[in-house]
């Protein structure tokens, strides 16, 4: 995943605060030289006139904001970095945005409406007592109190907000201290507005990002709910609005709910008055009414949601998605400064491929063109892989049209179906409160998301889907994590792209409690350790029993020589021992390991019986279903054969993968065996799962055959295409540094020929669409069909034995698996066990990104390039730099014109 690298043309964003109110704004002067001047105001004048004249998707053309649809709310990126967002939120003062991207969105996240006295020195770091002191002069002086009150039991008593004061359901009185007790504000006063800006968000709230664009001020706890309010009483327990005779505030403050909201609503119209490039988003809460939401939130500029996946079926929680669909929707749709408002959406979303889908879909029914999309794994901080959602973004484009609903006959608000139409496809939201068949439109040929041409597709109560108009299903745009990769050990980190981390060594049961009770965590930790530091996934494999919890010390080995560490094949004999240390390890790593049932269950890792692994197996899944529900679990790696006796038993079928080995010295035997597991997959219901290769090679020459180097170079690229052809969601290499298994990189000799294969096919394949399977001709040439966005087309040919091959199609050049590149006019070619890959070029040397098309994206990259905040590598009038004169023609290309270059 690579975030575009974008030049924003508008006005500074940064820490400048302008207003109308006699002083003047201030800002940090930027010292920049007089090309980069050039370059800035050339490319402004240009890029209108391309935008005027260049046709863009619906909706496309409308974000103004980062490209980068990622989110981070209070977020660690897992494979991606912080650099790839559009959108991040922190904390005020304290959070650290160095690594986000220039024109990322940056929100310092505080607050607006309640304060505490701690705020002087926690999180939000509201001035707290020297605003006292401006409140105490400015009553002094014959002014009003800012601080709200009401009058209870015939005392003047501050008004608290409910969710702080952590009340003891007993006692129905405070359980946090008073200096954490949030009195509300009168956020429609003139004076607090002035001190808020002047005194808190400009000097303290955005001491942490001076000097940056597009920053924007969070505030937390947009519950504008009236009942959320109230005092303490005598007895210092709870009285809230509207009951006992409390029924509104002290004068000058708010009366009745209708007055609170009006003076909510009053802050951000002054705000949009006086400050109209303050930018500030509000964290979304509940309205009493949610049909003042338009009114409430008519002058807001942004807005976040900290989890809108609430997917359970009761009543109410359908009742609140209804209206946060559709508040949201319309936020999405309105104006700020003339561009449609950002949001930013996180939902905590179980590490199912369901629920992620359904998340996705849900958001896409919210979709604004300045929105950004932030799931995390369920009861953690850690984001959820884009790649796991990103594909099934691209693949649907753009919305044409709002979204549209119908309520379930005979149920309330809530019970509804949703659906939206985009570019590519059609988004599907089923919350009816039972399964729906939805016949599709005619007039399109449809694709579910395994790519299956359908007339209508099914959908379980509270789930999402989608359908295409292309066969181009989001399964098919290769991403990184297809790409997964063991290693013996975390010292030699594979020289290699890959997406995912294979299971680590040294980590299963007997390692790891040894004797009854007692835990080694250490290895397992580095492993987890290693894998979120290189922001890649790590999944463990369960394998072997110690020798106290085995049913049969006969059948204990040492895990290999001299370890030290005996394992045993036999059934555990009293399964607690079991349940115990699958609990200890779920409870210690939840969603940051990827859990495989067991490894090889079919072989001698496992003596005992098929009913036996679906005792352990099925304890296993229960126990981190419970312990860790976000966490993704994979069956086990048995064969097709294996696996069909392990289901017909009672093996879990709610995993979310199943998983294949597939060692073999001819790599196109790889479709067989897969072909061989989706038929079982399909004969017990599991064809919508991903099929994984969690472990494959040439294996160990001793059983599969020996090949040579020169071989193993045309076996990778072979081995990755072909599990790609055949179904493989995920492909683990196995291994990087064994010595014995799959080698592709020594300490002695470094990476392996076949190593930087390895890196070549990696280049060839992420990103791109399998436009054509792997397919065999009478004389078993193998040829793969692969297309990119754009007209960019390629075509992958080899055959076991040397053969003259002339390839038909728009190529121009074609590549090997060392990195060479040599230009294709026409005629034969020789190919072999080493395949090849032919290819379109650039349409011409204003093509920047290579898609065959010139057009804004290319004039943006070079005008990073132009202002070195890329690499120059597309220097259009070969002048030794890129520049003005560089843009310029690809400007004019991108405008119809001709790209000009020497």
């Amino acid at each position: 995943m690579r975030r575009w690298e974008v030049l924003v043309l508008v006005p500074d964003r940064g820490n400048r605060i302008p207003n109308t109110e006699g002083r003047k704004g201030c800002s940090a002067l930027k010292q920049i030289s007089y090309s980069e001047f050039c370059i800035r105001y050339s490319v402004f004048a240009l890029l209108i006139a391309l935008c005027s004249l260049l046709s863009f998707p619906a909706q496309a053309a409308q974000r103004t904001v980062d490209p980068s649809e990622i989110g981070l709310l209070y977020m660690t990126p897992n494979n991606f970095t912080t650099s790839q967002a559009g959108c991040v939120v922190n904390s005020a003062k304290v959070g650290y945005f160095g690594s986000t991207a220039s024109n990322a969105l940056k929100i310092d996240h505080g607050r607006f409406h309640i304060f505490m006295p701690d705020d002087d020195t926690q999180w939000v770091f509201f001035p707290y007592t020297q605003f006292k002191q401006y409140e105490a002069n400015i009553v002094g002086g014959g002014g009003s109190p800012m601080f709200v009150t009401a009058t209870y039991q015939s005392q003047h008593r501050p008004v608290y907000f409910l969710w702080d004061l952590n009340l003891d359901p007993t006692t129905n009185q405070p359980r946090a201290a008073p200096s954490q007790w949030h009195q509300a504000m009168n956020v429609k006063d003139p004076n607090f507005i002035k001190y808020w800006v002047n005194s808190y968000v400009t000097p303290i709230a955005f001491s942490n990002t001076v000097g940056m664009l597009d920053v924007w001020m969070g505030v937390d706890e947009g519950a504008f709910n009236w009942g959320l309010y109230g005092v303490l009483d005598n007895n210092n327990q709870w009285v809230p609005m509207g009951s006992n005779g409390l029924n509104s505030w002290d004068p000058p403050f708010a009366q009745s709910n209708s007055d609170y909201l009006a003076s909510i609503e009053s802050f951000f119209t002054y705000m949009q008055a006086n400050y109209p490039n303050l930018g500030i988003m509000v964290n979304l809460g509940s309205l009493a009414d949610p049909t003042t939401f338009p009114t409430v939130f008519a002058n807001v500029p942004g807005i976040m949601e900290e989890n809108f996946y609430v997917n359970t079926p009761d009543a109410l929680s359908r009742q609140r998605n209804y209206w946060l669909i559709q508040n949201t929707a319309w936020f999405g749709a309105q104006n700020w400064n003339g561009a449609p408002r950002p949001a930013i959406l996180r939902a905590y979303v179980p590490q199912t491929t369901t629920d992620i889908r359904t998340a996705l879909m849900m958001y896409l029914l919210m979709r604004g063109p300045n929105f950004f999309f932030a799931p995390a794994i369920a009861g953690q901080t850690l984001a959820v892989d884009p790649t796991q959602w990103m594909p099934m973004r691209q693949a649907l484009g753009d919305p044409v049209s709002v979204y549209q609903t119908t309520q379930q006959s005979g149920q309330p608000v809530g019970y509804n179906l949703y659906w939206r139409q985009y570019q590519n496809g059609i988004v599907y939201v089923n919350w009816t409160g039972q399964s729906q068949t939805i016949k599709l439109p005619v007039g399109n040929t449809y694709y579910d998301h395994n790519g299956n041409v359908v007339s209508q597709i099914t959908m379980p109560d509270l789930t999402g889907d989608y359908v295409t108009t292309s066969p181009t299903s989001a399964n098919q745009i290769l991403a990184p994590t297809f790409f997964g990769m063991h290693t013996t050990g975390t010292t030699h980190w594979p020289q290699v792209s890959f997406g995912a981390l294979g299971k680590g060594t040294l980590v299963s049961w007997p390692y790891i409690e040894p004797t009854k009770g007692v835990f080694n965590w250490s290895a397992l930790d580095n492993w987890v350790a290693a894998a979120q530091s290189h922001n890649v996934s790590f999944f463990y494999s369960t394998d072997g029993i110690p020798p106290w919890a085995t049913s049969d010390a006969t059948t204990c080995q040492e895990t290999f020589t001299g370890s030290g560490v005996q394992a045993c094949s036999a059934m555990v004999a009293n399964t607690q021992d079991w349940d115990n240390f699958v609990t200890a390890l779920a409870n210690r790593y939840g969603s940051k390991l990827i859990y495989e049932l067991w490894n090889e269950p079919n072989t001698n890792n496992f003596t005992g019986t098929v009913a036996d692994m679906v005792t352990l197996a099925t304890h296993e899944y229960n126990m981190i279903r419970s312990v860790a529900p976000g966490a993704m679990i994979l069956a086990p790696s048995g064969t097709s054969s294996y696996m069909d006796s392990y289901f017909a038993a009672g093996g879990p079928t709610g995993i979310d993968a199943v998983t294949i080995h597939i060692y073999d010295s001819v790599p196109e035997n790889a479709l067989t065996l897969l072909s061989g597991m989706k038929s079982v997959m399909s004969k017990y219901g599991l064809s919508s799962k991903p099929l994984w290769n969690t472990e494959g090679s040439w294996g160990n020459p001793a059983y599969y055959g020996t090949l040579t180097e020169a071989q193993h170079v045309g076996y990778v690229a072979r081995y990755l295409l072909l599990n790609w052809s055949g179904g493989a969601a995920r492909t683990y290499w196995y291994a990087w540094d064994n010595s014995t298994w799959g080698t592709l990189w020594d300490a002695t000799a470094g990476i392996h020929p076949s190593g930087v294969a390895y890196q070549q096919a990696y280049n060839w394949l992420f990103g791109a669409t399998l436009s054509q399977s792997c397919t065999a001709d009478a004389n078993q040439t193998w040829t793969c069909g692969l297309t990119r966005s754009g007209t960019y087309q390629s075509l992958v040919v080899w055959n076991n034995t040397s053969q003259s091959y002339t390839p038909s199609g728009p190529y121009k050049q074609y590549r090997d698996l060392a990195g060479n590149v040599t230009p294709w006019t026409g005629g034969p070619v020789t190919i072999g066990y080493q395949p090849l890959l032919f290819e379109t070029t650039k349409a011409s040397p204003c093509d920047v990104n290579g898609d065959g098309t010139t057009n804004v994206v290319d004039v943006q990259q070079e005008v990073n390039m132009a202002l070195g905040a890329t690499n120059c590598t597309a220097d259009i009038n070969k002048d030794a730099t890129c520049n003005i004169i560089d843009v310029q023609r690809v400007v004019n290309a991108a405008l119809g014109g001709t790209c000009v270059s020497p």
